[in-house]
């Protein structure tokens, strides 16, 4: 079940603090990772047959000299490297278009840049077109990294980041870290029997701590208990390639296909917790903090779960029948509706769209339901004939109504919005 990217967390430290931050990195605290443990990660990843290493902090580019010997290291090795930075630093052409041609003559492959309603309030968006367009000079895969929530200004920087041609991996806001302390209406209701791909992608944090999960920094690391089955081993202890051959287990192999939802969901009704979680890392938080939850989730693993059985509160659920025509899209695809709200918890004219692809990895696509009378025509633009079911999840029966009309009648936005996750 060996994954094909590594994730290395570089620092702890971090230029800017962001709402939602997952692991609340900060500028005044944290620590670097050694370089030697670095070095170490990457030679065991190819060993293990992993083909990219994924760079990330905090702000790595606060830990220049360990990305420095990081990039050299992976290039020595023939491995892709992915840096994910906020642009801070982006603040005019000469000094974006410098450090990225350094990096670049380093050994960069892959940039991933954070913009999103909580970066943004720190860091214009203009520095992260400026960085777009510096990295398009160079040979480098360039992709957008965005928290999607249920708000005005994601929708506006959706529009604003649609427009650029450029890949965007979203994500879903979490109710973790510092984002447990925001408006409750920015989260989306996450589904349970939805598999988590991220088990795939085992992390290093700054400790040397080796984790299942590419989302577990050093400081979610203490915070854990240590029977929780997503930390496998430490670089001094155990060595990396010995760590990272231990991610292949009964558990993840679990999250793999049904997702931590699922499981956190079992949990939480047997110990009388019952809740609604916004999402896997949420979900995965809420086991791994707690003895007993830790414990029994586990245990209902080795048992068996009966994934069928853990929505007692479903959706409305419209099951929409018709021919439409779609390339590069699974035949059947999953319309997640969820309408977007304001801070005052006003709805706006918006919903997100999930499509479920062949290779289960997924796509979203946001759009303004004022502009959703385009559906068929995009449909059509796509030119491949396929029978496909469409489902529309929402709380809401008359937006039930209201997509069931459109989709029949109408048209999608510009295709550019397409987003994906990695």
């Amino acid at each position: 079940m060996l994954g094909k990217v590594l994730s290395l967390e570089l620092t702890e430290r971090c230029n800017i603090r962001c709402a939602h931050c997952l692991v609340g990195c900060e500028p005044k605290t944290g620590r670097n990772m050694d370089s030697a443990v670095a070095i170490e990660a990457i030679d065991a990843a190819v060993e293990c047959g992993f083909s990219l290493v994924s760079v990330s902090g905090g702000e790595p580019l606060l830990a220049r000299r360990t990305l420095r010997k990081t990039l050299k290291a992976a290039a020595q090795k023939s491995m892709a490297v992915r840096l994910i930075t906020n642009a801070s630093w982006a603040r005019t052409d000469k000094k974006t278009n410098t450090l990225i041609e350094q990096l670049v003559a380093e050994g960069l492959t892959h940039l991933s840049i954070s913009a999103d309603r909580y970066h943004q309030e720190f860091v214009p968006l203009e520095n992260v077109r400026r960085l777009v367009r510096a990295a398009r000079k160079q040979p480098l895969h360039v992709e957008i990294n965005l928290v999607l929530s249920r708000d005005e200004q994601t929708v506006e920087i959706l529009r604003h980041v649609a427009k650029w041609d450029v890949a965007i991996a979203i994500t879903p806001l979490a109710r973790q870290g510092r984002a447990r302390d925001l408006y409750h209406k920015r989260f989306f209701d996450g589904h349970c029997a939805v598999g988590c791909q991220v088990v795939k992608s085992p992390g290093v944090d700054v400790e040397g701590s080796v984790n299942i999960c590419c989302n577990l920094s050093g400081k979610l690391w203490r915070r854990m208990h240590p029977k929780w089955p997503f930390r496998v081993g430490h670089v001094a202890q155990d060595g990396v390639k010995t760590a990272l051959e231990l991610q292949d287990n009964d558990f993840s192999r679990c999250i793999l296909q049904w997702g931590p939802m699922c499981v956190a969901d079992r949990v939480a009704k047997q110990l009388g917790e019952p809740r609604r979680f916004t999402g896997p890392c949420e979900a995965c938080w809420y086991l791994a903090e707690d003895c007993k939850r830790t414990e029994l989730a586990m245990q209902l693993v080795c048992e068996g779960i009966d994934v069928q059985d853990s929505w007692d509160t479903p959706l409305n659920l419209a099951v929409l029948d018709g021919v439409y025509r779609l390339a590069d899209i699974s035949e059947i695809i999953d319309f997640q509706m969820s309408g977007h709200l304001s801070e005052e918890g006003k709805e706006t004219k918006g919903f997100m769209f999930t499509f479920s692809r062949p290779d289960k990895r997924r796509e979203f696509l946001l759009l303004d339901a004022t502009s959703a009378d385009e559906i068929s025509g995009w449909l059509d633009k796509k030119s491949r004939g396929k029978n496909i079911r469409v489902e529309v999840e929402t709380n809401n029966e008359s937006i039930v109504e209201e997509v069931r009309r459109r989709m029949l009648y109408a048209q999608l936005v510009d295709s550019r919005a397409i987003t994906r996750i990695n």
